[in-house]
């Protein structure tokens, strides 16, 4: 009897339009030994009629009695007993030896937590945009590791990548803030590389660059962690037992400078016109200590 090895978290809102391709390339795997967990977080739309008609014993359906968010991520990964885990969006889609290949890495490379494979950005009609920037692979000692990830999360198409699962639990931050997922990402980097494969084996929806304003202005309701809309994922790292060296102090800083002159650019033109220059020097200056 085959053991089941992955286990696949899907966490879905109103995904109706493109789940039925999402959970296609799932089943379309040339590697079979997966779980499915499908966690709907009260979609309104005509993802609970799609979620019916799914009879597949690999195929687990849970359905919130209220909007999770970002704990939804949660909620699948804790439902996960296997060796190795992934999220897949309800919008998303994989090739169909996704799985083969990134199982086949990790378990030839034990130094690697996570395996990502090159991403496909595509607008909501399926067009390709461009090549996802942040799958790159993160190697070197812990601290370097971190502080190199940390410097430039980027589109953290990384976190759709196949995990280690254990490392992945110990990785999860449990309270809800802006970049949570670069928070879990850096942690991860604790306990291992993160690897690459050179190959596009994942496509994924493109957001909407103003969306970024808006998921800040969602997550996060004081003014100043709006201004600095990665505090609290910083301070999330730090105390999560990453050790502050200097090298990660100084690419906390310096994603902490540059995230808050992207969002001034857009709320407010004053500071932005006043500060720019003060902060091309910061930004210059910090870029420097790294080497």
């Amino acid at each position: 009897m085959s053991v089941t090895e992955i286990t696949i978290g899907m966490p879905l809102y109103n995904n109706a339009s493109t789940l039925n391709r999402a959970i296609s390339s799932i089943r379309a795997q040339t590697y079979t030994h997966w779980k499915l967990v499908i966690s709907d977080d009260g979609s309104t739309d005509e993802t609970n009629s799609i979620l019916n008609n799914i009879n597949d014993p690999r195929v687990e359906i849970f359905r919130q009695p209220k909007n999770l968010y970002f704990k939804n991520f949660n909620f699948v990964l804790k439902k996960a007993n296997t060796p190795y885990f992934s999220w897949l969006a309800g919008d998303d889609y994989w090739k169909s030896n996704f799985l083969e290949k990134t199982v086949q890495y990790l378990n030839k490379h034990q130094k690697c937590t996570l395996i990502s494979p090159k991403c496909s950005f595509e607008d909501e009609g399926g067009v390709f945009q461009n090549i996802s920037s942040g799958t790159y692979p993160i190697i070197g000692d812990k601290d370097e590791r971190i502080a190199k990830y940390l410097k430039n999360p980027s589109d953290n198409s990384r976190m759709y990548g196949l995990f280690r699962t254990e490392c992945l639990k110990k990785s999860m931050p449990n309270k809800i803030f802006h970049a949570w997922d670069w928070s879990l990402c850096a942690r991860n980097l604790q306990y291992g590389e993160h690897h690459e494969l050179n190959e596009i084996l994942l496509y994924r929806e493109k957001t909407l660059s103003q969306n970024y304003v808006k998921s800040i202005e969602r997550d996060e309701v004081s003014l100043l962690t709006r201004y600095f809309p990665v505090m609290r994922c910083s301070l999330d790292i730090i105390r999560s037992g990453v050790k502050p060296s200097r090298t990660v102090l100084v690419s906390l800083v310096y994603i902490n400078i540059f995230k808050h002159w992207e969002y001034i650019k857009v709320k407010n033109t004053f500071l932005n016109r006043l500060l720019t220059p003060l902060y091309w020097r910061l930004l210059r200056l910090l870029n420097s200590l790294h080497y």
